[in-house]
């Protein structure tokens, strides 16, 4: 138990010191949302508003600073308090093709002592159940300091670092392209600014489906298993799973010949669902073992037996690692090793020259799943 405290405590001071791309964007419910059904307020509201679809609208009404998000139904209209702000210009921009999304941009700065600080924003509203989703997708930061060589000289510029990223709409959500500018050889990313990707819209979340490779500069599939992103941050994993948490142990699912490296499992309350190598520095979650069978692999989780991995992928390449002496069921369609903790008293397969002949052990279920 000490140990689990002292490495969640590790974490906790990371996630203070560090923000991390996100994956997953969680809806908040609209807490102030009043009815207007007066005649006069409406004849007077609807005065001044310009209507988007005839019927959504942004206006100052009743505040002198701050705006308030606007539904014009028949006979009546609903305020939506979206915590806008009043150093903030508001547009709406768009409706989704199934109507049930909003999009409302707004972009805003404001100046302390020498710095200008610059941002822009994205809300999604869900019309269906009355939440919201607020995306930055914008940052810059310019910090300057007085010409003490002529007072009478323009201010010298020290610091202006943008985190820019473009958006373009999509049937279910918007792809993402975003770039950083500094005039320093010192770019800071601001992963509060959504990163590159395509994201996609369900009626409760935001989800990243899929990242940029720049190697190969081409958008590639995320993988998931159930809501655990490979690459996921560790901060993004706790707001999916709130009782997560990690022991540290030694690594005995590896199958190279170094067996002193340690890892941590990761449970979530008292189910242990995996196992990552002690790669944690780097607040990612890769190189998952996976151990629970809640996770599921079209059709195939760690309550599969060997009999059943090959009569649905009959395809599959069997082999015999001669490290550890388990046996292994690679699946190229779905990227995943299967792992069977076997030896030579209980192997699940026949082999001539290390090559797999023949299945005779079919009922023995899989140990723990290899993620790539």
């Amino acid at each position: 138990m000490k140990q689990r405290i002292i490495i969640l405590i590790l974490l906790s001071n990371f996630f203070i010191s560090f923000s991390q791309e996100r994956y997953v964007y969680e809806f908040e419910k609209i807490q102030g949302i009043d009815t207007i059904q007066k005649k006069e307020i409406l004849n007077d509201l609807l005065s001044h508003a310009e209507l988007f679809d005839n019927k959504f609208f942004i206006s100052y009404y009743g505040n002198e600073r701050i705006p308030t998000f606007y539904i014009k139904e028949n006979d009546f209209c609903l305020s939506l308090n979206l915590d806008f702000s009043d150093e903030t210009n508001y547009n709406i921009i768009g409706l989704s093709e199934n109507q049930q999304f909003i999009y409302i941009n707004g972009e805003g700065n404001h100046s302390t002592r020498q710095t200008q600080f610059g941002y822009k924003y994205l809300y999604i509203v869900n019309l269906k159940n009355n939440t919201y989703l607020q995306i930055q997708y914008y940052s810059s930061i310019i910090f300057w300091e007085p010409n003490e060589n002529d007072p009478n000289e323009l201010n010298m510029i020290k610091e202006n670092t943008v985190n820019s990223s473009k958006i373009a709409l999509t049937k279910n959500g918007f792809t993402v392209i975003s770039n950083i500018f500094s005039i320093t050889n010192d770019e800071k990313i601001d992963y509060d600014v959504i990163q590159s990707g395509e994201y996609e819209l369900d009626e409760f979340k935001l989800k990243k489906t899929q990242y940029y490779n720049t190697v190969l500069m081409k958008f590639t599939p995320i993988k998931y298993l159930e809501n655990i992103a490979i690459g996921m941050t560790i901060e993004d994993l706790k707001l999916v799973y709130p009782y997560i948490s990690f022991i540290e142990k030694e690594n005995i699912y590896q199958t190279c010949t170094d067996e002193s490296t340690l890892g941590f499992e990761v449970w979530d309350g008292t189910e242990l669902l995996g196992y990552v190598d002690n790669n944690l520095s780097d607040n990612k979650i890769k190189n998952l073992k996976v151990i629970s069978p809640r996770f599921n692999f079209n059709k195939l989780n760690t309550n599969t037996t060997a009999s059943e991995i090959l009569k649905y992928y009959p395809k599959s390449n069997v082999r015999l690692d001669n490290l550890t002496e388990w046996e292994h069921i690679y699946i190229k369609e779905l990227n995943i090793e299967l792992v069977f903790k076997t030896n030579d008293t209980n192997r699940i397969g026949k082999y001539k020259n290390e090559n797999f002949v023949k299945l005779k052990n079919g009922k023995t279920k899989v140990d723990f799943i290899q993620v790539y």
